[in-house]
This record gives C-alpha cells, structure tokens and sequence, in this order.
C-alpha cells in the first residue's frame, strides 16, 4: 500500500502574523525535510501570491501543481549535503511534494441583528478556475489587504455560487470550534451546523478538528457524521508544518491526481447522505464516483489538544483555569476577576453533544484516550483511526535543552535527518534500538512519545498547554483541578 501526508491548512507570508519565509520554495524545502506529499499553496485569493504561485509552480498530468523545472533543479541540489539517501532518490526519481490550490476567506455577515465571522476554506483544480473564484469574490472584499480575505456576503451564499459553478471545488469549514472564527465558537458562532448552513449543509465537504480538538471530540456530534474530518497543521512558520496531518492510503503506486483527493474527501457523504444531496451537486457527484479510485483517509496525526491555546475554560490575566463541571458550578464567573468566563473548546464540545454517544464512550470522564481506546472508539462511529505525535523539534528541544530556531537544534535536526530520513520516518518508523544507539535519551524520549507516557497540562484563554517528556512545576491549586473529575 502507498502512503501519503497531507498538510491541508498553512498560511503564506501574505498573511497576518505569518513568517516571511512561507514562500513557495521554503514551504517545499520543508516538506521534503518532514515528507509531506500533498500541502497546500494558501491564499490563492490574494493577488500578489497568485501571482507568485503562476510564476513558480505549473500544472501536471495529476492537477497538482509542481515546481517549475529550473526551481526544482535549484533546490535539489541545495539540498543534497541535507537528505539521507533514501530520500534524496525518491526526490530525484520525481517523488516530490504536490502543491493544490487552496485558500481561506474570512466570511463576514449578519443574520436577525448578529454579527459572524467564520473562516471557510476552499480548494480548486487550476489556475484558470483560481481566476474566476477571485474575481467573484473581490466583488465582497478588499483583496489586496489580506491573505485571508474577508468576504462580506453570507457563507451560504459563497458556498451555493462555488458549488454551482465550480462543482469540482471541495469546501471546508476550519477549526469549527476555536476562537475567534470557528463556525461553532461558544461566544460569536451558532449552536448548530445546520443554523449556520441552512439548506447548504449538504454542500460543505469536510470540517477540521484544528490544534485545541481532537477527533473523538468531534465523532460525538451527529452533525458531523456525514462530513469528513481533517486535521491540519495551520501552521504560521514551516517548522510547524504537519504538527497535524492526513494520511491518505491507495494500491495504486502513481501518484494521485486531484480527482483522487477529491473523491477520498467527499466519499464520506457520497456514500452516507446521497438522498439528502443537494440537486446543485447530485449529478455531478454521481459521474465522479462512476470512476473508481481506492484513495481513501485511512488516519490522521494528531496534536494532543490539551496543547492548543483554548482547551479548557479560565482566564489567562486572572491566572486561572477551571474544568467544565466547575465553570457551571461557579455560575460561569471567574472568582479572581467577576467577569464571566469563556467557554472554550472542550467545553463547548459538550454543549453541542449526544447523550448516548457520550455515555456509549464514557466521555467527560476523562480528557485523554491511549492508542488503544482510540483504536475501539474508532471502530464505534466507523471513523479512521488518529494517532498523537509530538512533533521532532519539541523533542530536540527537551532531550538536547536546544530551542528551536538555535544553531544547537539545527544541528540536531539535520543530523537526525541525515541519519535515519524524514521527520516522519524519525517518528513513527525509526526502531527505538536504532534511535538508542545515536543517543540513549533520545531513545528513551521517542519510546515514551509513541507509548503516550507523557505528562500534560491542559491551558486556556490564548495561552500554550504543556506537552512534556518529564513532569514541569505545577501550582497545586492547578494539579487539584487536573485531579478532579471533569463533569
């Protein structure tokens, strides 16, 4: 069976509080040096990068997008001293990351007085429907401003116009329950996806889980059954590329084509809401799948959510954090400040819940599941399986004391890659004696991350959890409320 990574949520260096370095070239350098197959280009919608991406990439047999021949060369041959043999083959022999069109708008309207601001995402074939899809929507926004671009017009409306005239496009809805722009944020988005839709529920492809959420928090919602779920890095800098990622799985040993990553992303609905498509799309749906293909999503990788910046509720400048259970309890008020506190991601995944699912696995009785468990629940909603990973550089970081960005952990990482492959290979492949032999901590670390032995500290409000080899301080009055039952 052939693999492949996809990272389908990154940014470019045209959007806000993004690095510069998220350029065309650096992105596919980083990609090699993780192994990521399939990533997307990002902010086709903002003039100047698409202009970039035409000027650096060209259309290939697949409808993905490659470097163009002197680029790809140029790089290749920067990167030689860098890659391990292996990879350096598979680059040579034309096995090298994909790009696909992709960007992300910023869909701002206002329903009976309220006011929205959601992020969508949508990913095209081609340069010529990238025209025509920026054209339409530089009619509701300001283009030039932002790579993420804000779209006055109702998301119901972009989402029947794309549908209608490019039935080949896939949509998505991003990050559906973080801050500030998640379709099902507790404070400014809706209770359900079917009010946030209305009668185009049926057209949206897919939703992401993003970093504070992970999949089982997402299974437990009916409204997603049909829909597929992503995880995606939306990393801001390369280093952070496919901290969560896709991994797509076929016999065939070509390459995909985008018709493949199409159908692996809409086959969930395909096959289980056929009868309530909407008739924009039924036909066209019917012909895709009238071909077949056996690309499917097989598993995902995983960030552990406690991680992301809007886990549990609290508030950061009080310095307080606070389980579910004990928000209701205290009235959601915050006893340091008085004001009310913010219901965040796990949370507000009970809130829009299904009792028999929640009792079926047992959830809000604990915030984290083993390999195991997550294998059997799987199994349950008939999901594909997901996998936890702490990315190469966090554990470089802890084993080596090097922070990222320094010449000690550069050092590290390009070793590691020149000795055992990608970043990829290094963690989910490299047998653990082999990992020993080069440095024994370093074997010791890698162990523990793959057996999830690992300590946790959820956070909130904006601010980083703590995912860690050995234990870090923690205030008891913190290890007190991480101790108790969650609801």
């Amino acid at each position: 069976m052939m693999k492949y990574v996809a990272d389908l949520h990154i940014h470019s260096k045209y959007a806000r509080s993004c690095s510069n370095r998220l350029d065309v070239e650096n992105i596919w350098k980083s990609c090699i040096f993780k192994w990521i197959d399939i990533i997307w280009t990002w902010d086709f919608t903002h003039p100047s990068r698409l202009n970039e991406l035409k000027q650096s990439l060209v259309e290939d047999w697949t409808w993905f997008l490659v470097p163009k021949q002197d680029l790809l060369q140029k790089r290749i041959s920067e990167l030689k001293p860098f890659l391990n043999h292996e990879v350096l083959q598979n680059v040579e022999k034309w096995f090298y990351p994909r790009f696909v069109l992709q960007t992300e708008i910023n869909s701002n309207f206002e329903r009976n007085s309220k006011k929205y601001r959601i992020h969508n995402c949508i990913l095209i074939d081609s340069f010529a429907n990238a025209d025509k899809i920026l054209e339409y929507l530089s009619w509701f926004g300001k283009v030039e401003s932002d790579g993420r671009l804000t779209v006055k017009q109702d998301q119901t409306e972009t989402l029947l116009w794309l549908k209608q005239n490019f039935p080949s496009s896939v949509f998505f809805s991003w990050h559906i329950w973080t801050p500030y722009f998640g379709v099902l944020w507790s404070k400014y988005g809706f209770d359900s996806m079917s009010k946030a839709y209305w009668s185009s529920l049926s057209l949206i492809d897919a939703i992401e889980t993003w970093l504070s959420s992970d999949p089982i928090m997402n299974w437990i919602n009916p409204e997603i059954d049909n829909l597929t779920i992503l995880s995606n890095s939306d990393a801001h800098s390369p280093e952070n590329f496919a901290r969560e990622a896709n991994i797509f799985e076929t016999k065939n040993k070509t390459f995909p084509t985008y018709k493949d990553l199409e159908k692996a992303i809409k086959n969930r609905k395909f096959d289980k809401n056929f009868q309530n498509l909407h008739e924009v799309e039924k036909q066209y749906l019917t012909d895709l799948f009238a071909v077949k293909t056996d690309l499917k999503l097989v598993w995902t990788i995983e960030f552990y959510p406690q991680e992301g910046k809007y886990f549990w509720d609290g508030h950061s400048k009080c310095n307080f954090l606070t389980t579910p259970s004990d928000t209701i309890r205290r009235n959601w008020l915050c006893p340091i400040c008085g004001k009310k506190l913010i219901v965040w991601v796990f949370h507000r995944s009970f809130d829009i819940w299904d009792n028999k699912r929640i009792s079926q696995i047992h959830f809000g009785e604990k915030d984290f599941w083993k390999q195991e468990e997550i294998n059997e629940i799987a199994k349950i909603f008939d999901r594909p399986n997901y996998q936890y990973i702490v990315p190469l550089w966090d554990i470089i970081r802890e084993v080596f004391a090097a922070n990222k960005w320094t010449k000690k952990a550069d050092k590290t990482y390009n070793e590691l890659l020149l000795q055992f492959g990608t970043e990829f290979d290094i963690l989910l492949n490299l047998k653990i004696d082999k990992a020993t032999e080069y440095n024994k901590f370093f074997g010791y670390a890698l162990e523990k991350v793959r057996n999830s032995e690992i300590f946790i500290k959820p956070w909130y409000d904006g601010v980083f959890g703590v995912v860690s080899i050995k234990e870090v301080d923690t205030p008891e009055s913190e290890k007190k409320i991480m101790q108790e039952g969650l609801f």
